[in-house]
């Protein structure tokens, strides 16, 4: 959950968010413009107009599929001047439904009677149904996805790589019996931010394949609140503080808690190796990147096993924690061995 493959590509991850803040930002323009503008039609003045077009229009979608929406046209006089409007609503969009399509061209019949709302200083940008709908609050949770995911991505594209510094008390903290040292993190924010993004996107997608293009706003809200209990869940479960301790009375260290089990304490005697591994790992598509493990090998002559404490896409990271390890541990000499960055 450190995101090394994205990190590792941030020419190809800043082209994808140059591309998506204009798409986040349109689509969320579209989303409050049509909040703004269809509650507002409910204190529009009223005309009674007359239906003299109906007409669904098919055509092909980019994908393959059919898309569907009603071409209507009405007229009505406001005074003595006669106006002519075209809208249902403000961005009502088409469908992949042709029954949603026919049960609206039915509604709207060559010749029926309507109501329509008009804005006093332009009556030609009239409508038929004020009031915010299903399909305005499903417009708005694929766009809090979608502008989640560009905001993570910049978050991931800007944030300073972990670096390890034995001198920030925030890295490392002395204890009454030795020291803790904080590894690299995965935050709740991160993770939530993301899940909530995916989660918004899976549950707008699975609304309009269960219900369509305008399904019941109850069930839009339900599914916020699923993906929002779904992204908290995650951030409680996914995202990791690791700390690695040392007791130094005890001659005992505290390797960071793994995904499903709680820290290990070795005895100092049973400690091995402490060393950077260089490991190879696929971005997709051909290509590749390296991250550097740090590594300690511990267990006795029966049983020897090797624990990642740490994993940093800098080698020089890597080497730094390693190094502090093996002089907090007594294994090398700290006048030696230190580091020029490490004053």
């Amino acid at each position: 959950m450190q995101f090394f493959a994205i990190r590792a590509k941030t020419g190809g991850l800043w082209f994808a968010i140059l591309l998506g803040i204009p798409i986040a930002l349109i689509f969320d323009w579209i989303v409050l413009d049509g909040f703004i503008w269809q509650s507002k039609a409910h204190s529009f003045p009223k005309a009674m107009a007359v239906v003299t077009r109906s007409e669904i229009i098919e055509r092909r979608g980019s994908k393959g599929g059919t898309k569907y929406s009603l071409e209507l046209t009405y007229q009505f006089s406001v005074g003595e001047q006669r106006h002519s409007a075209t809208r249902l609503r403000y961005y009502s969009g088409e469908t992949t439904r042709r029954s949603e399509a026919e049960q609206l061209h039915s509604e709207y019949r060559v010749g029926r009677s309507v109501v329509a709302y008009y804005p006093p200083e332009s009556p030609d940008e009239a409508i038929l149904r004020p009031g915010v709908e299903g399909t305005d609050y499903l417009r708005a949770l694929f766009a809090l996805g979608v502008s989640l995911l560009v905001f993570g991505g910049i978050r991931i594209a800007m944030a300073k790589q972990f670096g390890f510094n034995p001198n920030d008390p925030e890295c490392v903290q002395q204890t009454d019996n030795g020291w803790v040292a904080q590894l690299p993190y995965t935050s709740h924010g991160g993770v939530f931010s993301l899940t909530l993004s995916g989660a918004c996107l899976i549950s707008g997608l699975g609304l309009t394949a269960s219900h369509g293009d305008n399904p019941p706003s109850v069930l839009v809200g339900a599914g916020l609140a699923v993906s929002i209990a779904i992204a908290s869940v995650a951030a409680v479960i996914f995202s990791r503080y690791p700390t690695l301790s040392a007791d130094l009375d005890a001659k005992v260290l505290i390797l960071p808690a793994t995904w499903l089990s709680g820290p290990v304490k070795v005895p100092f005697e049973q400690i091995g190796t402490i060393a950077v591994r260089e490991e190879e790992k696929s971005a997709g598509k051909g290509e590749t990147y390296v991250v550097y493990n740090c590594e300690i090998g511990w267990g006795t002559s029966a049983k020897v096993q090797i624990t990642t404490i740490a994993t940093f896409l800098d080698r020089v990271e890597a080497e730094r924690l390693v190094t502090w390890v093996k002089m907090a541990l007594g294994r090398i000499a700290a006048e030696a061995t230190v580091p020029e960055s490490f004053a």
